[in-house]
């Protein structure tokens, strides 16, 4: 099962509260609505943050996870995700996404890219086809409240590792693409002292969706995992 977190994707994006403790809460309550008491979890960038939170608060809960990305880790993030933390970028990135700015770059880029044998990866092309969905105002606060609620002008502010050693006995797998330019791979290094039983797949020629850009090379490593049996604590 595949999930929306509220303001994200094709849910709801309505003013309330966007922290990680929130959208986990709302896991939990979904997992209760459908009667599931224990489930394993997959998280990608923001989302990984989220399971990471669901973990320290429901452990009960939680059978196996897999961090894909994930965001939480360390403070290092991309100059774009900082800026949109700055005040005045509900201003700004209206302007930035809208069509008129938008259509000229895409033209420029299918331009260059017909003159050369290189092509642009599907992390780069996911990354710029988000970036355009905030031109839309419920969208943008979503994303906004979202982004400032982890991220700020120095980079991401709040980290799960001192949580892990609590969970060295955790099923896990984290996956990595290699060439991530949001959230560096240096993040997925500091869990190896704190989940030395965790597995941890990088995916070269991948970015920050590794699932987009290797999808059998991460499908391989996934349904690996998901298909082993439970390790005892």
């Amino acid at each position: 099962m595949a999930v929306d977190l509220y303001g994200c994707g094709e849910s709801d994006k309505y003013s309330g509260d966007y922290s990680l403790s929130a959208h986990a809460a709302s896991l939990r309550d979904l997992m209760d609505h459908l009667k599931i008491t224990t489930a394993t979890f997959v998280g990608h960038s923001y989302g990984g943050g989220v399971i990471m939170q669901f973990t320290y608060l429901f452990p009960d809960r939680v059978a196996k996870i897999c961090l894909v990305n994930a965001g939480g880790l360390g403070p290092e993030v991309s100059a774009l995700l900082r800026a949109a933390t700055l005040p005045g970028s509900e201003l700004v990135l209206p302007v930035l996404a809208s069509n008129v700015v938008r259509k000229p770059i895409e033209s420029l880029c299918r331009a260059i890219a017909a003159g050369s044998p290189l092509r642009l990866s599907e992390s780069t092309i996911e990354t710029w086809r988000t970036f355009g969905t905030v031109s839309d105002r419920d969208t943008r606060k979503a994303f906004l409240a979202i982004t400032r609620g982890v991220i700020g002008p120095f980079g991401q502010s709040v980290s799960a590792v001192k949580f892990f050693p609590d969970f060295q006995h955790l099923d896990a797998m984290v996956i990595w693409g290699k060439h991530d330019n949001m959230i560096p791979i240096t993040q997925a290094e500091r869990l190896r002292d704190v989940m030395p039983k965790a597995e941890f797949i990088t995916i070269d020629d991948a970015g920050h969706f590794p699932h987009l850009d290797q999808p059998r090379q991460f499908h391989l490593a996934l349904s690996s995992f998901l298909g082993k049996a439970q390790r005892a604590a």
